[in-house]
């Protein structure tokens, strides 16, 4: 199942710990930025493939909003 967010950029860019949407802390969902972002961004939209158990985890976090 698949829903997109627009959610935080965390990381501070440099190696090892690159720019990434703040919904990569959750292990074992797959994201995708679909189209690239500027470094220094404050907001990405994310697309996720998530069971639908993940996606309701994912509701619950204030930082992210679902989009429809």
């Amino acid at each position: 199942m698949q829903r997109k967010y627009r959610c935080p950029v965390i990381g501070t860019g440099t190696n090892g710990d690159e720019f990434r949407p703040s919904l990569a802390k959750y292990p074992d969902i797959a994201w995708t930025v679909p189209t690239g972002f500027s470094p220094g961004a404050a907001k990405v939209v994310a697309v996720v493939e998530a069971t639908l158990v993940q996606h309701t985890v994912l509701a619950l976090d204030t930082l992210l909003e679902v989009l429809l």
